[in-house]
């Protein structure tokens, strides 16, 4: 779930990076992709949170290596990490933004309830990031992102991209598929045992 001495460049020396990684353990297998990590602005006080950026140094030049998933990192038990941590289902800011989805779909203002995450995402930065309603297709593009920073690693990405209509555009993997690939399959079970499914 977080990251073992494996996961990490032999000349990794940079100790800030070192002290905010900490004890490490378990296997690694979710990492932000630049695609992902390029979205966060540098000011956006989730950034941090969610993830970590690692670099080494190379022929003098610095460049990234990897990243780290920061959230559900468990505690430090006798010098050991262990994965204690709940699973978040809903928190506050999920309602909130989706109540701001629904608002939206109803041609209604989302402006509140999308300020009030960015008020605490940004902090003193809050001015340079005021969510200002415009339309109903730029309001959801604004939610998705927002659901993207608040959320990550915690389950809901998928399942809002395919809510929005937007697996097939967003993920590069999915691009050029057909549509049908997004459907939840039903079980030849279920079709032998209930004839009115197709």
């Amino acid at each position: 779930m977080y990251a073992n001495d494996g996961y990490f460049p032999a000349n990794l020396t940079d100790s800030e990076t070192k002290l905010a990684l900490g004890v490490l353990g378990g296997g690694y297998g979710i990492a932000p992709t630049a695609i992902v990590r390029n979205q966060f602005t540098t000011d956006d006080l989730r950034r941090n949170a969610t993830f970590l950026e690692i670099y080494v140094t190379q022929d003098g030049i610095k460049k990234i290596h990897s990243s780290v998933n920061m959230k559900f990192r468990g505690v430090v038990v006798n010098g050991a990490r262990e994965y204690t941590n709940d699973y978040i289902l809903f928190r506050y800011a999920d309602i909130l933004l989706m109540k701001a989805e629904a608002k939206n779909y109803l041609n209604q203002d989302p402006t509140e309830e999308i300020n009030i995450i960015r008020k605490r995402a940004y902090g003193p930065a809050y001015q340079n990031h005021v969510f200002v309603n415009t339309n109903k297709v730029q309001n959801d593009a604004e939610i998705l992102k927002e659901r993207l920073f608040e959320m990550m690693f915690e389950g809901k990405r998928w399942w809002d991209l395919i809510r929005f209509n937007k697996a097939i555009e967003l993920v590069p993997s999915m691009k050029g598929k057909p549509v049908e690939q997004l459907l939840w399959p039903i079980s030849q079970e279920t079709l032998s045992l209930e004839p009115g499914v197709e």
